[in-house]
Formats: C-alpha cells, structure tokens, sequence
C-alpha cells in the first residue's frame, strides 16, 4: 500500500510539474506570437502570473491519454489536436459565459467556427501534441524525477499552487 501512495504522489508532482511548466510555454508562446504579429509586449493571460492555465491542462490530459510513449505519431496528433482544439471551443464558451471574456479571435482566420477555434491553431495544436509526447515529457519527466519526493520541491509546487489560486480569485473578484 506505501508503495501505491508513493507512486500516487510521484503522479501528482509529476502532473502538476507539468502543468506549471505547460502553461508558462503557453505564455512564452502566445507573447511572442503577439509580439510578432502586432509589434507590442502584451500579457496574453487573464492571470496576472505568466502563465496561461488552458495549455497546461491540455499539456496534462494529452500526457495522461499518452503516458505510454509506444503510440504512433499520427495518432497523437489528430487525437492530440483534437482534444487541444476542444479544450479551447469549451474555454471559450466558460470564459465568455462565466468571465465576459473573448481572449482570442480566429473571426479573421479561414477556417474557424464562431471564431472560437481555427483550422490552423488546430494543426498547431496537432504538432504540439506531438512534441509534447515524444520529446518535451521524457525530458521533463527526467529532470523532474531528480526531486522524485523531495520535501523542498514539493514545498515549492504547493507554494506555487497557492499563488496561482490567489491570482486566480483575485482575477474573478475584480
């Protein structure tokens, strides 16, 4: 039973890792796609941290439907893309619905559906799936197993957590 609680808690760094890790790439990402586009420094997330939540959950549902690495990388990629590009439909209904938010618009793009998800974004979604599974997770897996149950690294992703739930709440309160 120890042995199951331990390897419990391997899972739960591990994902929460990659979370943390997941999103603050998002951010990188989104920033300098913006950057390029409109020539200006913009905070893409509504956190006030630099992330942006929406890809690390994406990031750990793939790295969960895909923690077997044997999967061919065709069917990582239009499983992944799609579940990245559902994830994104669904995100913007909540943000919308819950926030009155609109973060992003693809009203411009070919290919997009209410201007909530795009053909393009979804193919970047598709290689981004890939990269995930077959090379950024077994890299990140081993630098993160390093700390494999060590009290400061867990102390530090719980502090991380609460200042990401603090952002959070106060995102919502304003």
């Amino acid at each position: 039973m120890e042995k199951n609680n331990r390897n419990y808690e391997w899972l739960l760094e591990k994902y929460v890792s990659y979370f943390f890790i997941y999103s603050f790439i998002g951010w990188i990402l989104e920033v300098i796609v913006v950057l390029f586009l409109e020539k200006r420094l913009v905070n893409r997330g509504f956190l006030m941290m630099p992330i942006l939540p929406i890809y690390g959950f994406g990031a750990v549902l793939i790295s969960i439907i895909f923690k077997n690495e044997n999967y061919y990388w065709v069917n990582i990629a239009l499983i992944g893309g799609f579940i990245a590009t559902s994830l994104e439909l669904v995100s913007s209904y909540i943000l919308k619905d819950i926030f009155n938010l609109k973060l992003w618009d693809y009203s411009k793009m070919r290919y997009n559906f209410q201007g909530r998800i795009s053909l393009i974004t979804s193919l970047f979604f598709m290689i981004g799936s890939v990269l995930i599974v077959k090379i950024l997770n077994p890299i990140f897996e081993r630098k993160i197993r390093r700390y494999k149950y060590n009290v400061w690294f867990d102390f530090l992703l719980s502090v991380i957590c609460i200042i990401t739930f603090l952002d959070f709440v106060s995102t919502i309160v304003k």
